[in-house]
């Protein structure tokens, strides 16, 4: 195996620069702890406070003790009890992304307890009478906060009377605790048997307090109570969330034609391409795709849950979605085998190692450990682009509903999903993306950007605000991964990028529950139990291998 020799300034970095790394980040996160305490009025100083503080980091209720409260309450206020649920983890969205673009302070200390923006909406289907409803349930205390009786079949409000209905909603309020009179009638849909009722003194910083009814036949049929974002806010939404969609619709194009340009390369180069390169990496890449299909079931659930027959639309959309991962591992595959096929035609075979090669465990190895050293580098510097665009840029952010363990089938799973971006992402726009680029260009600056900017597309759907934030920042983080490859090979950067996403989506899990504690650490350290078996797996087969002597009797060992 021909090494490319690295200069010295390579490995002074590899060694000064995670341990600087290290401090940045245990500073960042100082910081933003220290300002999250602040945020929210705490200071831990205070005895009173302290306990506040436990209270905040108190365990969620599980899913099944949100499904426990939703059936006993449908039982009991329906009277259904052949019941069938769904949990998902839903959020006031608008009103989130005002506190956050705001930089709003105080909300979860004042209202959180009674309003919390978060909640987990249960879908419960009656099996026997086909109705449907939406159960708000608590994360914390586990009570009933809202709800909604689906109507599948057309709502009869002909008989809708205002006075009536708010005679309904003054009873259902006072049975509940509620007081009436702190309310006044803000709008009333006779279409929808709708009321929404504002709150005439609660208000924060701008966002009014609303409770929706609906009433039918003189029962409550939906309730729900929150803040809502003044409708400038809104508006101003609206059009922020369009302008990222357009941004969506450029990835889709730009992602497609990148997708085409890989198998045009693929035919145009098929006499210099070892087929069988890529094929193990493509098959891991599939494998990971299926089983994240079905446990992301539940985000997808989210965002159609409102909808007619919504757990049918959930499959179907999920269907949909693991095609396109199926797509994807197979670009994968024709991204490996091209981009292998034009390292040999340039004789750089050293920038990935095949498993034949002598040394490949112990390349493997030391390319486990540099990939460690490279997520400090890595996670440092994002960490430190993000606090300055927060504190300085006005950069913010909420939760992706997508994303989060919460909506997942098995959470313990999610972290695998950091193998699927590895592999496939370093395939497409390292190994083939600069490897293209540079052969038509000629410039290695813009061989790393223009595929380090495809990449970045993305990435647009994340809930980072002003979307081009994220662009910037993985187009950043591109140009990083892309020296990774060139100095320390192809490996190398794959181990980069999955332990940085294996930590990450590993760390994620604790905001379930501290449970989840040695999973975290057994993702944490996942990169370098792969390293370690392949390394073993290496030593073994060479030395139970048959002797060069009878080699001319066998098939040769076939790359990895």
């Amino acid at each position: 195996m021909s090494e490319n020799k690295s200069p010295r300034y390579l490995n002074v970095i590899e060694i000064i620069l995670p341990i600087v790394s290290f401090f940045v980040i245990f500073i960042i996160l100082a910081l933003r702890t220290y300002s999250m305490l602040s945020d929210e009025g705490i200071d831990l100083t205070k005895i009173e406070d302290q306990d506040q503080f436990r209270a905040a980091q108190s365990q969620f209720i599980s899913k099944q003790e949100a499904e426990e409260t939703a059936s006993t309450f449908i039982s009991s206020y329906f009277g259904n009890t052949s019941l069938q649920m769904s949990t998902v983890l839903q959020t006031n969205l608008p009103f989130s992304a005002y506190i956050a673009k705001n930089e709003l302070t105080g909300y979860q200390k004042e209202y959180g307890e009674s309003y919390p923006i978060e909640f987990y909406q249960v879908l419960v289907q009656d099996a026997m009478s086909n109705d449907a409803y939406l159960v708000h349930v608590h994360m914390n205390d586990n009570n009933v906060i809202g709800f909604k009786q689906k109507m599948n079949a057309f709502r009869d409000t002909s008989d809708f009377n205002e006075t009536d209905a708010l005679a309904t909603v003054r009873n259902y309020m006072e049975n509940n605790n509620m007081t009436f009179t702190d309310w006044k009638l803000f709008s009333s849909d006779p279409e929808q048997g709708q009321l929404i009722l504002e709150h005439q003194t609660t208000n924060f910083e701008g966002a009014a307090l609303y409770a929706t009814f609906e009433v039918q036949a003189g029962n409550i049929t939906a309730y729900e109570t929150q803040f809502e974002a003044p409708s400038t806010f809104k508006a101003w939404l609206s059009e922020t969330l369009e302008a990222r969609e357009r941004g969506e619709w450029i990835n889709l194009i730009a992602s497609f034609s990148f997708y085409v340009l890989i198998i045009v390369m693929t035919i145009v180069y098929r006499k210099a391409i070892t087929f069988r390169t890529g094929i193990l990496l493509s098959i891991i890449v599939a494998a990971i795709s299926i089983l994240y299909a079905y446990n992301t079931l539940p985000a997808t659930l989210s965002r159609v849950i409102n909808e007619t027959n919504a757990m049918e639309l959930a499959i179907a959309n999920q269907l949909i979605n693991l095609i396109f991962l199926l797509v994807l591992a197979v670009i994968t595959y024709f991204s490996l085998a091209t981009g292998h096929g034009m390292l040999k035609m340039q004789h750089k075979e050293y920038l990935w190692p095949k498993w034949k090669e002598k040394d490949y465990g112990k390349h493997v190895l030391t390319a486990m450990g540099r990939g460690y050293l490279y997520f400090l580098i890595i996670f440092a510097f994002q960490q430190l682009y993000l606090y300055i665009g927060t504190e300085q840029y006005g950069v913010w952010t909420v939760n992706d509903l997508t994303l989060t363990p919460f909506n997942m089938l098995y959470p313990a799973l999610f972290p695998l999903l950091a193998w699927i971006a590895a592999i496939s992402e370093e395939a497409v726009y390292r190994l083939f993306g600069f490897n293209i680029f540079k052969k038509w260009l000629k410039s290695t600056f813009l061989a790393a950007l223009i595929p380090s900017f495809i990449w970045s597309l993305g990435h647009i759907a994340y809930p980072i605000f002003p979307w081009y934030t994220r662009v910037i920042e993985v187009t950043l983080l591109g140009l990083i991964f892309t020296f990774i490859y060139l100095k320390r090979g192809f490996i190398t950067a794959i181990f980069a990028h999955a332990t940085m996403d294996s930590v990450l989506m590993g760390l994620s899990l604790m905001a379930l529950s501290t449970s989840y504690g040695l999973v975290t650490l057994f993702y944490i350290v996942f990169p370098a139990l792969v390293g370690f078996a392949i390394f073993f797996a290496h030593k073994w087969f060479r030395k139970n291998a048959t002797p060069p002597e009878q080699h001319s009797q066998m098939n040769p060992v076939n790359d990895v």
